[in-house]
């Protein structure tokens, strides 16, 4: 019994170490694949973000900062809260009254367009008896005559749907140039020079409260926490605000920017 238990063990041991090398070749390949497919990722991360940061509106917005900053005399701190008030006000308030007037008049052709439906329907059912329709041409003519009435109500007070998203458009980019921009001035990026390396020791001094160092991220993490909290209640706010149910598109954009202040708060850490 036991020689016959040996047996088996040698049997497979060595049928194991006879497979050995083909398994060693496979996760060589297999290593090999992945490591290609990790740096290719890597390169194209390193192009996007690249291009992100030697764009012209992040160059724009770097040497707007710095000739603020150079003109008022104010520290880093306060040239970046000054400027980011500057543009909420120049751009996103302006934006954001023009959305809320613009989905205010849709909210009005929708009632109106309640209304109307209620005569479509009516005159359907009156076309049913007269022309023997069924119930899918009664649909389609139903249907296509809503469409007619709503296109004509939104031409008529010209706020089309499309116009109240002007602001993520602006926004998102505004956003994302102006945050890259920052970062450039803090890894002294597109490229390292004198002035850049003047702005960087200038962020490293000119801090604030607990951050005196702008250079460095927060060491108590209140400031992403604060911009994550703020983002969410704002966008709570902006969602209870709206009358009436949601429609699929205001859904998408209500969870993509949760989304979104969840994955900033999140970086921030």
């Amino acid at each position: 019994m036991g020689h016959s238990v040996t047996h088996m063990y040698s049997v497979i041991l060595s049928k194991s170490v006879h497979l050995l090398p083909r398994y060693y070749t496979f996760t060589q390949t297999y290593r090999k694949i992945s490591l290609n497919t990790v740096t290719d990722t890597l390169k194209i991360q390193s192009g996007i973000f690249r291009s992100i940061s030697e764009s012209p509106p992040v160059d724009f917005l770097q040497k707007f900062l710095v000739n603020i900053h150079d003109s008022t005399g104010l520290p880093w701190w306060a040239t970046i809260i000054c400027t980011t008030i500057f543009l909420r006000s120049t751009i996103t308030i302006p934006l954001a009254v023009y959305q809320n007037y613009i989905l205010a008049k849709v909210y009005n052709v929708n009632k109106e367009l309640a209304e109307l439906s209620k005569e479509l329907k009516k005159e359907v059912a009156i076309a049913i008896k007269l022309y023997q329709w069924d119930e899918k041409v009664a649909k389609y003519h139903y249907k296509r005559s809503l469409k007619k009435q709503w296109n004509k109500l939104i031409i008529r007070d010209n706020c089309h749907p499309v116009k109240a998203s002007l602001l993520i458009w602006f926004q998102i980019p505004l956003w994302i140039s102006f945050s890259v921009a920052l970062r450039n001035l803090a890894y002294k990026l597109p490229e390292s020079n004198l002035n850049n390396d003047i702005i960087y020791n200038q962020l490293s001094i000119e801090g604030f409260g607990w951050i005196s160092n702008l250079t460095q991220i927060d060491p108590f993490f209140i400031l992403p926490l604060t911009f994550g909290l703020i983002n969410l209640g704002i966008i709570e706010i902006q969602s209870l605000s709206k009358t009436g149910p949601p429609t699929k598109f205001q859904k998408y954009v209500f969870w993509f920017f949760t989304d979104l202040s969840m994955m900033y708060w999140m970086n921030g850490y």
